[in-house]
């Protein structure tokens, strides 16, 4: 959106964005875009140790001090599958829809 306001207002030769001048304007969209740079890859760095959380199923407080699992550890995709359900489909990335569980129950597993 920054690039095609920044085309936009070079186009009408600063013109239709009269806010700022415009060595401003264009500084404060050099900065727009850095700011969404740095909040894009601090998301893809929040969603990658949230899954390789999951995947591992050890937080990484317990992997920094070592501790030992006292419960039996599942493959990742059946971590995967206890956390969003077990049937995979599109439904997983929706988050108004409640897993659903295969078997009995099991409620300590969700919670709202």
């Amino acid at each position: 959106m920054a690039v095609i306001h920044f085309v936009h207002c070079v186009k009408d030769n600063w013109t239709a964005c009269p806010a700022y001048s415009a060595p401003a304007q264009t500084v404060f969209l050099i900065f727009l875009i850095f700011e969404g740079l740095l909040f894009g890859i601090f998301t893809a760095i929040m969603f990658g140790t949230q899954i390789q959380a999951v995947c591992s199923d050890e937080t990484a407080i317990e992997s920094l001090k070592g501790e030992e699992a006292t419960w039996k550890k599942g493959s990742g995709w059946l971590n995967m599958k206890s956390v969003f359900g077990h049937n995979f489909g599109w439904k997983w990335f929706s988050p108004f829809h409640s897993p659903t569980f295969s078997g009995k129950p099991m409620a300590y597993q969700y919670t709202v």
